[in-house]
């Protein structure tokens, strides 16, 4: 009696599935620091425009299944360039990619918000004094991208 339940269970189970479900294969690798070859832990590998990826174990390696076709593979870490790599993927397959990532600098900016003035109901607004920052060829292209706000809501 058990072995026919859990055999019409699998019957409908597997039938339940949509057929591109085999339409699946692998992406896997090891991302490593470019200069020394020491793997990166915690990197995010992904697929472009997805929710699908994996970040790196204790030893630089990821894998996660993918579907079949065409991809743009992204592969970040802080403090390193992100790194991105077209792959294709056969269903049932394995596509291997070894991403070696440049570090790059961190900007450290300061800025300073004058006394915050009360608006209503907890809100405060305060109103940028100076902005700063240690390097600014570091800076400049983020700063040409997202101008610093003239006043900044903050709950108090």
């Amino acid at each position: 009696m058990r072995a026919a339940l859990l055999l019409s269970v699998l019957a409908v189970s597997t039938a339940a599935q949509p057929a591109d479900t085999v339409a699946t294969g692998w992406i896997v690798g090891v991302v490593t620091d470019a200069e020394t070859g020491d793997p990166l832990i915690g990197a995010s590998v992904w697929l472009v425009d997805t929710a699908i990826g994996a970040a790196t174990d204790i030893h630089g390696r990821f894998a996660f299944r993918a579907p079949a076709g065409e991809h743009l593979v992204r592969t970040a870490y802080i403090g390193y360039e992100i790194r991105d790599r077209r792959v294709s993927v056969e269903p049932r397959g394995t596509t291997t990619i070894r991403p070696a990532l440049k570090a790059t600098l961190l900007c450290e900016c300061v800025i300073t918000f004058a006394e915050p003035e009360a608006i209503s109901h907890g809100i405060y607004q305060a109103r940028v004094v100076s902005y700063w920052h240690w390097e600014s060829s570091c800076c400049s292209a983020w700063m040409e991208r997202s101008a610093v706000p003239v006043s900044r809501w903050v709950a108090k």
